[in-house]
């Protein structure tokens, strides 16, 4: 039997989001299975200054090059970002207002995603995603 762990996550939101960011979405998207590529704004969104941006944060830890989009709110990886601060320092003078990279919709995200790169997460899956949107301000009966 795999182990589950339930995270309560009125206390620990945070490190259940950032273990899913990098292990699970960032796994995924470096092994191809998960993401599409789009084109993304550089500058942040409407929701970032929110209470549902300040929750989620606007930027991840991860070596690998990808966005989740949580509902309309885009949260970037430090190697994304990296990556647009480079092409910043070749286009000196020109402005970068959207660059081209891989994007997790966090609503497509399923269980079984999550139990075949973490499966310590599964248990506490199904309420962070109702935490999520909680947050997000939608009326769900998820």
């Amino acid at each position: 039997m795999l182990p589950v762990r339930v995270i309560d996550l009125a206390e620990q939101f945070e490190v259940f989001m950032k273990e899913f960011e990098t292990t699970v979405l960032a796994a995924a998207v470096s092994a191809g299975v998960m993401g599409r590529r789009e084109q993304l704004p550089v500058r942040p969104g409407k929701l970032f200054r929110t209470a549902f941006g300040v929750k989620l944060g606007s930027s991840f830890e991860s070596s690998v090059s990808f966005a989740v989009d949580y509902y309309g709110h885009l949260k970037k990886s430090t190697a994304l970002l990296q990556e647009v601060a480079w092409l910043r320092e070749q286009l000196r003078g020109q402005q970068v207002k959207s660059v081209e990279g891989v994007v997790v919709h966090f609503a497509s995200v399923r269980m079984e995603d999550v139990a075949k790169y973490n499966a310590t997460l599964v248990g506490g899956f199904p309420t962070f995603k109702k935490a999520v949107l909680d947050a997000r301000g939608f009326k769900n009966n998820f």
